[in-house]
């Protein structure tokens, strides 16, 4: 029987996602991952990429952007990447989307009946950039594709909603896995708390920072660590801190390579956030047995067992983040252990590798039979 041929396209700001599962899938199709390699928010590099791929028996292909975003040049590259899915005629076409409008109108080259697009965001998230110019370019592809993939309950949920004549998979994010971290106890005994990734005005850390800064006022057996990209952390966050002796900052670029040992050296994520699709820190934290702290959005409520794999909070209230962080400080001794525990079980149960695996191959199996 021949092995079902899968053109997979995606970006290198979603490339944490395709490494969690085409090793898997690569064992029962024959796979060509094409990345377009952006100038910025990447999260791995080509050459990373490119290894990857060769130690799993994928196929790989970069298109390096080497254009700003409106600048019209850019159909080139993506007229290249459309004229190389045409010349290998795939079984399937998975597209993970980026919504330029140039390259939305050039994707109706394709044969639409393979076709299956990724959306990682079915509304974009508030003060999101580009937005206006990205949703002309999601109306091109909404009336183009009739097959698409969210990554949570509450997006599928949003997408039925939003275009009920569509067909939707909902398949969650898989784990993210950054090597072996070797888990250690704090050097003064107190709880860590992580808040990690690019630092966007969605993501909440203002809320995180004024629970910190009411916090430190009477307790001192903690300290949180900021780690990811800030545009304007020197004029926005950094004012906001109170007490510099409970923060740790990591504020820049975070290598791979630093990543295991982030997750390994904390005992809760909290992920703040004023709205969500879904969160790749928290497949990370997940990856690590790490509990999460996190606001009480619609997302959030999907993934997070409530204390089973970590506790929820009002959002875009200091106060109850504070209640909560002041809690598992009392109550650390007691729960942690159980929490962890706890935490591993609902990771495996939910989240295997293997299951997610298996669902992308169901939902690649049945555009393959449906096209012929």
């Amino acid at each position: 029987m021949q092995r079902m041929k899968l053109y997979y396209l995606s970006t290198a700001s979603f490339s944490q996602v395709d490494v969690g599962v085409l090793d898997l899938l690569a064992g029962k199709c024959d796979i060509h991952y094409s990345v377009v390699i952006q100038n910025k928010n990447t999260n791995f590099t080509s050459e990373e990429l490119q290894d990857y791929c060769a130690r799993n028996g994928v196929a790989y292909q970069a298109f390096l952007l080497k254009y700003r975003f409106r600048d019209i040049r850019i159909a080139s590259i993506f007229y290249s990447i459309i004229r190389d899915i045409r010349e290998k005629n795939p079984d399937v076409i998975y597209i993970a989307s980026f919504d330029h409008p140039i390259f939305a109108l050039l994707s109706g080259l394709l044969d639409r009946k393979k076709v299956i697009i990724g959306l990682h965001d079915v509304e974009y998230h508030s003060n999101f950039p580009n937005a206006k110019m990205l949703g002309i370019g999601r109306k091109i592809v909404m009336s183009l594709f009739q097959t698409f993939q969210v990554f949570s309950k509450s997006q599928e949920r949003l997408f039925r909603r939003l275009y009920p004549s569509k067909k939707v998979y909902a398949i969650p994010l898989p784990l993210s896995d950054y090597g072996d971290g070797q888990r250690t106890a704090a050097r003064d005994g107190g709880v860590r708390f992580l808040f990690f990734g690019n630092i966007l005005p969605y993501k909440g850390l203002d809320v995180l920072l004024n629970a910190v800064n009411g916090l430190s006022k009477t307790r001192r057996d903690f300290t949180l660590t900021i780690a990811g990209r800030c545009d304007d952390w020197s004029a926005q966050y950094e004012p906001m801190i109170g007490d510099d002796s409970v923060i740790e900052k990591k504020i820049g670029f975070i290598g791979n390579d630093e990543v295991a040992p982030l997750f390994s050296g904390t005992d809760y994520l909290v992920l703040p956030y004023r709205d969500a699709t879904q969160s790749g820190p928290l497949m990370i934290s997940y990856n690590y047995g790490v509990p999460v702290i996190a606001s009480r959005i619609d997302s959030f409520v999907d993934q997070v067992e409530e204390g089973i794999s970590g506790y929820l909070f009002e959002p875009e209230s200091p106060g109850d983040l504070q209640r909560i962080l002041e809690r598992v400080l009392t109550d650390h001794g007691d729960r942690y252990l159980k929490l962890s525990e706890t935490t591993r079980k609902f990771v495996s149960d939910t989240y295997s590798r293997e299951r997610i695996a298996s669902r992308y191959l169901s939902m690649f199996n049945e555009i393959s039979k449906r096209k012929s």
